[in-house]
């Protein structure tokens, strides 16, 4: 199994993205890849506190993660030779 792991840092500001502020709480990021033998298995996992009531706005974080993680990786395989 391969597994990449990061921290991620919330924010619904463009500005405060661009001003990166990584002091701040985050949470931890598990992404476990394995090969099952002609097909792939992939295992994502949060870790971090949430605070009440947020459970749909996570949700709406994870799908937005997964396209931001898919793009980068189509645009990384289209860059190698």
């Amino acid at each position: 199994m391969t597994a990449l792991e990061h921290t991620m840092h919330y924010t619904l500001s463009a500005d405060e993205f661009a001003a990166r502020d990584e002091t701040g709480p985050s949470h931890r990021i598990v992404i476990d890849v394995e090969d099952r033998g002609g097909a792939t298995w992939v295992r994502f996992s949060q870790f971090g506190e949430l605070p009440e009531g947020e459970p749909d706005r996570a949700k709406a974080g994870m799908e937005s993660y997964f396209d931001s993680l898919g793009q980068f990786l189509d645009e990384w395989k289209a860059s190698l030779p």
